[in-house]
């Protein structure tokens, strides 16, 4: 799925607005919206570096793989949602918006291959630090 394909798909998926307080510390990186999602097309999160927009999937279905240390340690699915949150406000910390705009940043589409690219350690790492914090 192209970039085009995926915004036009969150578009239309079944979301609602993020609270506030999300919404507070995701502005604080310049992202204008924080949407929850809650459709099975929509199988994980995303930045679109263009719109300045997050989307936090909220179906935890693989809630489990935010329970290692290096992603969080969840211990309940809401938890593995705001680690989710907290890794895309990383993106927008770490500057990756940097990316072609036209491109949404799927780099590293599964949780296990996600560390071996420096951009998604990063974003981890954003997410982690804040819960330690």
């Amino acid at each position: 799925m192209n970039a085009n394909e995926i915004q036009h798909l969150l578009k239309m998926s079944n979301k609602k607005h993020a609270p506030q307080s999300w919404s507070d510390l995701a502005a604080k990186y310049s992202i204008k919206s924080v949407f929850l999602v809650n459709d099975q097309k929509v199988n994980r999160s995303y930045i679109d570096h263009v719109e300045s927009i997050i989307y936090v999937n909220e179906i935890s279905t693989f809630w489990r793989n935010y329970s290692k240390a290096e992603y969080g340690n969840a211990k309940t699915p809401d938890e593995s949602i705001v680690l989710k949150f907290l890794h895309e406000v990383g993106h927008a910390a770490y500057g990756h918006h940097l990316l072609p705009s036209a491109e949404f940043n799927t780099i590293g589409n599964t949780i296990a291959t996600q560390l071996t690219n420096m951009k998604e350690a990063q974003a981890w790492k954003f997410a982690t630090d804040f819960c330690s914090n």
